[in-house]
């Protein structure tokens, strides 16, 4: 009961003709242009396998086209489960690339798709750690890809459900704010205003500059 279990799925999402959920790997197979859902995953089962799943924090992150079809999926809240501080509140939550009627996109040549990027990106360099707490929510998590997703890919929508308690704040990692190098960036991006280095800067930035492995 005390376990986390993340479920992460980057891949193709599809539909069928009742407009059901599908999601697909490499070997799908097709019949006059239309999905043999047989080969696929439906959505609808990995919603009925979480639902029996005895741990009592639950993330679901999907990063395919029409991945927010799956929010019509969850079943609302019984208002039954507590909060428990030591991973944030119990209770289960779902990021998606996109929107239910959507396509997720990838760039040219890039090793990840957008959303998994900037999913990668927020908890590598902390950025999505917006109070400073040394801890990334979903929520946290969330707002940041979707910030970046929007700057980078306006036609995708990430979304966020949160079907039971308050898996919002389930914490998915830890910030690496303690990490020299990345606290100098942040110093740098803070004390550098228009292109330009301020004189107080030149003398606060050189000493933090020192702790990272490339100035020792």
């Amino acid at each position: 009961p005390e376990d986390l279990v993340l479920l992460f799925f980057s891949g193709h999402g599809f539909k069928d003709e009742r407009h059901e959920l599908y999601f697909a790997a490499a070997d799908i197979k097709k019949q006059r242009d239309l999905l043999l859902t047989s080969t696929a995953t439906p959505a609808r089962a990995i919603r009925t396998w979480i639902d029996l799943c005895r741990a009592n924090y639950k993330v679901l992150i999907l990063d395919c086209c029409f991945s927010g079809a799956f929010g019509n999926l969850v079943s609302k809240d019984d208002g039954k489960i507590p909060l428990k501080e030591l991973l944030g509140a119990k209770g289960q939550v779902v990021l998606t690339s996109t929107s239910a009627v959507d396509y997720a996109f990838e760039e040219k040549d890039a090793d990840l798709s957008i959303y998994t990027r900037y999913l990668v990106e927020g908890i590598a360099t902390g950025a999505a750690d917006e109070d400073g707490d040394g801890a990334i929510t979903a929520e946290e998590l969330h707002r940041y890809a979707d910030r970046k997703v929007q700057e980078t890919s306006p036609a995708m929508t990430p979304k966020i459900f949160i079907p039971q308690g308050e898996g919002y704040r389930i914490k998915l990692a830890r910030s690496p704010q303690d990490d020299p190098k990345l606290r100098y960036l942040k110093e740098v991006k803070c004390r550098v205003t228009e292109a330009e280095v301020t004189p107080p800067a030149r003398r606060l930035l050189p000493p933090v500059r020192r702790d990272t492995p490339e100035g020792r």
